[in-house]
């Protein structure tokens, strides 16, 4: 984006900052789910197909999705490959749909957990390292 007087910087889209918020912290959770569902109300009515796939790869509010699945059925059978707990929303369950947003979660979190997981260890060993070197 171009900015008068400061000149170029670079955005997050939708898509990369909800894939960044995909971590292992809990406050993260929540503001993926009003993410996107303010997308769907700020473009309810002026949507792309590209759009309403993105919504259903990313909307974490059981009744909104069962009501995407239920107006966008087509695209949704589509999208289920990519994304199995969507059969709940087509077939309106929204106890399942609830319990298969948790499960995940849960999965996205402990993906999280384990890409960190080596680097934290390192980290760990530089600090023990750069300990012994400042007593030395």
């Amino acid at each position: 984006m171009e900015l008068p007087d400061i000149g170029e910087i670079g955005l997050l889209s939708l898509s990369d900052l909800l894939h960044a918020k995909k971590t292992q912290r809990e406050k993260d959770w929540p503001m993926i789910r009003r993410l996107v569902e303010t997308d769907i109300a700020q473009n309810q009515g002026k949507t792309s197909e590209q759009q309403i796939i993105f919504w259903l790869k990313e909307c974490r509010t059981p009744a909104l999705l069962a009501k995407l699945a239920q107006d966008h059925t087509d695209l949704c059978k589509q999208v289920v490959v990519h994304r199995p707990l969507l059969k709940a929303a087509l077939a309106q369950d929204i106890n399942g749909l609830e319990g298969s947003l948790y499960a995940e979660e849960k999965r996205e979190k402990e993906k999280d957990r384990e890409y960190w997981q080596p680097l934290r260890m390192e980290l760990e060993q530089w600090r023990s390292q750069r300990k012994l070197r400042n007593r030395a």
